[in-house]
């Protein structure tokens, strides 16, 4: 049971770092380029705390990734209490939660994206909760601290007749970090493990092999095969396969990047969408799952051509490639091994850099994969409850709104989708 002792201790650890984020040299520099990098305009205090507070709980400063929290416990050295509570804010979470029961001082919640419940007790009085139900949906950052977790951030609070935009929301977080699925749910996370193995051996039995080259105009085709076979579905012929896996005529990396932020969208229209033709790897990891990579042979042929300036795109492959976390750092140490000096040379012109070896690249860009297991979204999803939900939303007939209906382009949808008219049926 918690006590106004905790609470008022959280709080003021809370505003040590806040007041350390405004009043540290380096770290107030570094907030005021978060700022400006993520386009922040607002001048009123009040929105800034909505800013400061994501800043200091995912901010990583430095080649050496530092968090705000470590830096703050290596410049002000404060004494054990404040750093017991800074270690509990280090592990928070912020997901999108199921409003299952209010209790007299907190929640009852169920976490969407991870599928685990938690009972989180507020950080402020609940006469200020009053909105929040059961059967909403809330955008919160809950932590651990003495075996009790607690609500210590509340974005958002969701209807349950717009519950569609909740598993959007928790889809994109898996999508973007997949970890997400199975922290802190170690029953999730072996079943991932179990289902690697099996989806593997399905794999190179379809396949024949464990990495795959095709162009994008045969990858939805041949993936939505793959996935009908691991579903329980018959094998195709292997000349049927053979048919869709097409060596890339060019070589060249190029922007395919969608400017919808709508991923489900974005996810339908697949691969072929894009009507210039690139190349794209399949391939399955026995750790981490299955990736799809765009641009693969691409990437390759620049350490293997005898002027890698001559591929299009060249640095821009090589930074998509090292930047993104949707791709394994197993993709660059198999080039590496190839030519480490030359790898090293191509990649330090690329980037601007000067790193002396893989290590330190792998240090410096893939970070995430060395901290901890980090399953590929495209494993992931095939075991969220949460994709499952979201792709039952996408495929609902949704009603049509009557050519009548004297509605605003920016009005809600009478439909009740929940989504401006002019982003649904208007459409």
């Amino acid at each position: 049971m918690i006590n106004q002792k905790t609470v008022e201790l959280i709080g003021n650890v809370i505003n040590y770092l806040v007041e350390f984020v405004y009043n540290d040299e380096e770290i107030s520099g570094d907030f005021h380029s978060y700022l400006q990098m993520i386009g922040y305009q607002g001048t009123q205090n009040a929105n800034v705390q909505k800013v400061l507070l994501p800043y200091i709980f995912e901010r990583r400063l430095g080649d050496d990734r530092v968090t705000v929290f470590d830096a703050f416990l290596a410049k002000k050295k404060p004494d054990e209490e404040v750093k017991k509570v800074i270690e509990a804010l280090k592990d928070n979470t912020s997901s999108v939660f199921r409003v299952k029961n209010i209790l007299k001082i907190g929640f009852e919640l169920f976490n969407i994206i991870n599928e685990k419940d938690y009972p989180a007790y507020s950080m402020v009085k609940m006469t200020h909760l009053r909105g929040v139900g059961v059967g909403q949906y809330i955008i919160a950052r809950i932590f651990p601290y003495d075996g009790e977790y607690y609500l210590l951030e509340l974005n958002e609070v969701i209807p349950q007749s717009q519950e569609e935009k909740a598993f959007r929301f928790a889809v994109a977080k898996q999508i973007q970090e997949p970890s997400m699925l199975y922290r802190d749910n170690p029953e999730k996370f072996a079943e991932i493990k179990s289902d690697i193995k099996k989806t593997g051996k399905l794999f190179e039995d379809f396949f024949g092999t464990k990495e795959v080259i095709t162009i994008n105009k045969r990858a939805d085709e041949l993936l939505g095969l793959f996935n009908e076979y691991v579903e329980g579905g018959k094998k195709p012929a292997k000349a049927q396969i053979q048919a869709l896996v097409e060596e890339p005529v060019s070589i060249g990396y190029f922007d395919v990047s969608s400017e919808s932020y709508d991923f489900v969208e974005t996810a339908a229209s697949g691969f072929a969408s894009q009507n210039r033709p690139y190349d794209i790897g399949l391939i399955y990891d026995d750790e981490l799952g299955l990736f799809v990579i765009p641009f693969l042979k691409t990437f390759r042929s620049v350490f293997q051509a005898d002027d890698y300036t001559t591929v299009d795109g060249w640095k821009e492959c090589i930074n998509n490639f090292l930047t993104s976390d949707k791709i394994p750092p197993s993709v660059l140490k198999e080039v590496s091994a190839w030519d480490s000096k030359k790898f090293l040379k191509i990649v330090n012109e690329a980037m601007d850099d000067n790193l002396k070896s893989f290590k330190a690249i792998e240090k410096k860009y893939k970070y995430e994969y060395l901290e901890s297991e980090k399953f590929s979204s495209t494993t992931v999803l095939y075991l969220s409850k949460a994709f499952s939900k979201l792709m039952g939303f996408a495929n609902e007939e949704k009603p049509k709104v009557p050519a009548n209906t004297d509605v605003g382009r920016n009005d809600p949808c009478p439909c009740g989708s929940g989504k401006k008219y002019k982003k649904c049926c208007l459409r």
